[in-house]
Formats: structure tokens, sequence, C-alpha cells
């Protein structure tokens, strides 16, 4: 099972933001909330020097990102 990589546009904030949110979870935080997550991500995916790649399964599942 091979991973594939894709450059994330603004149609996947949602989701970039759900695997944020899961990560702030397992460091048992509660902040930032939900609500911040999903607008820094969305403003985060407008710049022009910040890239995610989001790794998906075979199935199109995401599977973790990283922001450069």
């Amino acid at each position: 099972m091979k991973p594939e990589i894709i450059l994330a546009t603004q149609t996947q904030h949602e989701g970039l933001a759900a695997m944020a949110v899961a990560f702030r979870d397992v460091l048992k935080r509660s902040s930032p909330s939900e609500a911040d997550i999903q607008q820094s991500i969305s403003m985060l995916l407008e710049q022009e020097n910040r890239e995610f790649f989001i790794a998906r399964d075979e199935a199109g599942h995401s599977l973790g990102y990283i922001e450069q």
C-alpha cells in the first residue's frame, strides 16, 4: 500500500482542519477551538508562501499532512 501525496487546495480545508483538531485532541488540549483551526487553515491555504501536502491511502482517505 503506497500512499498518494497531493498538494492541498482550498477544497481540502475542512479535511485538514479535522486532522488538526484530531492532533490537538491527542495532545489533550482544548484550544484553539475547532472554528479557529478551520479559519486559520483556510487563511494559510490562501497564502502564496504556504503549502500543505496530504498523504492519502488508496481509497482516498487522508492519513496525515505536512505544512511547508
